[in-house]
Formats: C-alpha cells, sequence, structure tokens
C-alpha cells in the first residue's frame, strides 16, 4: 500500500514511520511532506493509497488541503493532538484518525481496516503470490529450516523474535517480526497483537473475559489487542 505522511511534527512523524517500517511489511512509504503546500504536490507525484495527515501545519490546515482533491481516490488517517478536529475530520469523510502519540495498536487497526476493504476482492497478482513451505532460521550453529505448517506462533521479544512449532521447539532468531510477516501467507497467519503473529490452525478459543486472550491448541495463551479482537474473530471465521 502506498502510504505518504504530511505532518510538520518531526517527532511524530519519526515514530509514525518507525513504527511503518518495522511493523507493516505490507505498507510502502513513497514519501514525506512537512506543510500543506508540499503535501498537495506530494500527493500529485506519489499517487498513493493512503496518507497521513496532520490538521494543524504552518500555511494551514491539512481538512483544507483535501478540499483539493474532491474526487480523491485515496485513504486519510488525520494524526491530530487536538480531539476538537475529530469530528470534522469524519465530516471530510477521513477513513479513521488517530491521537498523538499515537499508539501503535491503534495504528494496526487503522491500517487493517483499510487493508481489508481496499483488498476484499483480490487481485490476480496477489493470488499468484508463492509463500515458502520452509522458513530458514539462522542458528549459532548454522541454518535451521522449520516447516512453515509446524509454527504455532511467533513473537517479539525486544530485539529479538522467537518462532515455536506444534513440535515443542523454540528458535530465536535476531530477525524483527516484520522480516517474518512478509514472508507467510496473511490468509493463514494474523497478526493479534503487535508483539504476536499466530497461525490460525492453531487457534483453539479466543475470548473477551479477563482479558483478550486467544488460547492455542498446545494450551499456549496469546494477548489479542483489544482494538484487533473483532478481525481476529472475522479471520478465524473465514479460514478454512
Amino acid at each position: 500500500m502506498r502510504t505518504l505522511i504530511i505532518d510538520d511534527d518531526e517527532k511524530a512523524l519519526m515514530a509514525l514511520k518507525f513504527y511503518l517500517d518495522n511493523y507493516f511489511p505490507w505498507v510502502e512509504l513513497v514519501g514525506t511532506a512537512a506543510n500543506v503546500t508540499d503535501g498537495r504536490a506530494a500527493i500529485m507525484q506519489h499517487q498513493p493509497d493512503l496518507v497521513f495527515l496532520d490538521i494543524e501545519m504552518p500555511d494551514g490546515l491539512g481538512v483544507d488541503l483535501l478540499e483539493k482533491f474532491k474526487q480523491r481516490d485515496f485513504e486519510v488517517v488525520y494524526t491530530t493532538g487536538h480531539e476538537e478536529y475529530a469530528l470534522r475530520a469524519i465530516k471530510q469523510r477521513a477513513f479513521d484518525y488517530l491521537l498523538k502519540p499515537i499508539d501503535l495498536d491503534d495504528l494496526q487497526a487503522a491500517l487493517e481496516d483499510i487493508r481489508k476493504r481496499r483488498v476484499s476482492s483480490p487481485s490476480p497478482e496477489s493470488l499468484s503470490i508463492h509463500y515458502p513451505e520452509r522458513l530458514a532460521v539462522p542458528q549459532k550453529t548454522g541454518l535451521e529450516l522449520v516447516p512453515v505448517v509446524e509454527i504455532m506462533h511467533i513473537n517479539a521479544d525486544g530485539g529479538y523474535t522467537k518462532l515455536c512449532t506444534s513440535q515443542g521447539k523454540q528458535y530465536t532468531s535476531s530477525h524483527n517480526l516484520k522480516h517474518w510477516e512478509e514472508q507467510l501467507n496473511p490468509q493463514d497467519f494474523f497478526r493479534c497483537h503487535h508483539a504476536h503473529l499466530v497461525q490460525l490452525r492453531y487457534v483453539r478459543h479466543i475470548t473477551s473475559e479477563g482479558g483478550y486472550t486467544a488460547t492455542l491448541t498446545n494450551g499456549t495463551k496469546i494477548e489479542i489487542s483489544r482494538r484487533r479482537f473483532s478481525d481476529f474473530q472475522q479471520a478465524l471465521l473465514g479460514h478454512n
């Protein structure tokens, strides 16, 4: 998904860029801008699918920028530190808005909703993507080839990830979660939390009682983001 960030707050822009680069492999950041004028030019140049748009900038309001694109074919997520702008954002047909500082779980929920809407009818190209049957996991003594069908879940743990299999084995890797998510079929694996990627076939049940959790077939409990719970349910219902 071709994505553009328009925000004069450099700290907020860099934080959002970090999230997109490290947690969302299907998001391609094609450019950034720090004001309304440059933002308008960037939209025309890059033709994005999605624009993260700050509302208040030195040379104008982000909502006014959109008035130049009456027939826009891109989604908009407003990013703002001002709750009073939320109603205007909705009236402008923004798909969502996020309050600063942006929460990773809220960002994930917004992006997944947008992706679901844009890919409800899979393209021929997406149907032809080949996903590996095994993942190559570097280990101290060599390379472990782990069958994808055996991977129950992958967890982020600090700067590392841990791949846990149905055979009771665990493999620690210096690759981040984004690295593995890029290689796995999204029809089979679901990011239920920013730190957890789960293979749907191994989910026994999920519950919101006493906290949002998924229980796997081996009894392991995985935390689910509150904002992702409904989407997780839909993914399980649609999984064969």
